[in-house]
Order: C-alpha cells, then structure tokens, then sequence
C-alpha cells in the first residue's frame, strides 16, 4: 500500500516523509514563481545602445585625427 505505515521498513515514517517531501516542493514553487521576473529575457535599451555607437564614433574620430597629425 502505497503513503500507509506498513509500505516501508519498521520505524520509517512515511507519511512525515510525505509531508516534508511536499513542504519542499512548495517552497521551491514559491521560490520559483519570486524570481520570475529575474529570468525573464532581457530588453535592449535603444536609447544607450545609440549613445554608446555615437561616443565609440566620436573617439574613432579623435583617434583618425591624431593619426593623421602624427603623420
């Protein structure tokens, strides 16, 4: 018989067992549902994907004038 006393060996509570198998399992669903939101998939921000382009640009810039005093 299947969750009764007499399933398992001598002094072994099942039925405890049981219950702390399933306290865990709620808790790590409780854990789970929480976080979400963290593991939702990340949004670009375009705004300083832009910002970020326009500065690597201007210090392209920079670096092909000074080259080009150097030379």
């Amino acid at each position: 018989m299947i969750g009764s006393q007499s399933a398992g060996p001598p002094g072994l509570d099942i039925a405890g067992m049981r219950r702390r198998l399933l306290d865990a399992r709620a808790a790590l669903q409780a854990a789970s549902t929480g976080s979400a939101d963290s593991r939702d998939p990340v949004t670009l921000d375009q705004t300083s994907v832009g910002c970020l382009s326009r500065m690597d640009a201007m210090q392209q810039q920079a670096m092909a004038l000074a080259t080009g005093r150097w030379r």
